[in-house]
């Protein structure tokens, strides 16, 4: 893989490292949550069964800070899982699996983490939805909540270049998610510009050692910076929901480590 592309791989594990303590706090305050609620206060609970008033108690969002730690700590969960053996795999010069594996974290837990970091309530109300549609993934729904996180963020300037790491740049660039794409399926008509699998490819089947490098390298020099995303946005909800000491001096060091890194790379000043 080369040792600048192993140093920029590496700076995924630092980044999990971060989210996997975040991870462990929320799993501990979970542990050992309670809430009171008076059922005098609620006069509809009255002659109800314990279900039923559950159920109340759910519709009128009393129960809405347990249920945000709770979302908020199973996403952790599958996102660590994940991501952990999709970077394993891309040190190990499988780039097809670590794409494959990288998907569901990075586009979809990603979105119901902004969503959560944008506007929890909805993100709960989504959770409950009896409407499954509603809780698809499609970019623009991400996008439209992408803009809005990176702005809660205080990133810089209008062009939300996570977004386009994450979901595509344009017509003539591809990003993470057309790769996924290719990864995942044998066959695909879209996403595959560079090897012009549109014509018939069988996807990774027939892959030469030269396309193993360039995948990887690309792995490297994408997936680090959309962990620095997403570790700020984990990051922030861990605030927002628990209180919590801010991680931004931290994470603004590892960032500027990871900038000099990636500017080591071909291109990496372009």
């Amino acid at each position: 893989m080369g040792e600048t592309y192993t140093e920029l791989v590496s700076f995924c594990d630092r980044y999990l490292w971060c989210i996997e303590q975040v991870y462990i706090a929320v799993k501990s305050k979970l542990q050992n949550y309670s809430q009171t609620v008076s059922i005098s206060s609620i006069p509809e609970a009255e002659s109800k069964t314990a279900d039923e008033i559950f159920e109340i108690l759910r519709k009128k969002g009393t129960l809405n800070d347990f249920y945000k730690q709770n979302l908020f700590c199973r996403l952790l969960t599958d996102f660590l899982l994940y991501m952990q053996e999709s970077i394993s795999n891309v040190k190990r010069l499988n780039p097809h699996i670590a794409l494959t594996l990288a998907r569901k974290p990075l586009i979809d837990d990603i979105y119901y983490l902004q969503l959560l970091l944008v506007n929890s309530d909805n993100a709960i109300a989504l959770v409950f939805s009896d409407k499954a549609e509603d809780k698809d993934w499609s970019r623009t729904k991400d996008e439209v909540i992408s803009d809005q996180a990176f702005q809660q963020l205080g990133y810089p300037g209008e062009r939300n270049i996570f977004f386009e790491m994450r979901c595509g740049y344009h017509k003539d660039k591809n990003g993470l998610l057309d790769f996924c794409h290719k990864a995942r399926h044998i066959v695909t008509s879209r996403g595959s510009k560079q090897t012009n699998s549109i014509s018939g490819e069988l996807n990774f089947i027939f892959i030469g050692d030269e396309e193993i490098i360039n995948y990887t390298q690309y792995y490297c020099k994408t997936v680090p910076w959309i962990l620095s995303y997403v570790t700020r946005i984990i990051c922030k909800i861990h605030e927002n929901l628990l209180t919590a000491p801010s991680f931004d001096d931290m994470l603004d060091s590892l960032d500027e480590k990871l900038a000099i890194a990636f500017k080591r790379t071909p291109g990496g000043n372009e």
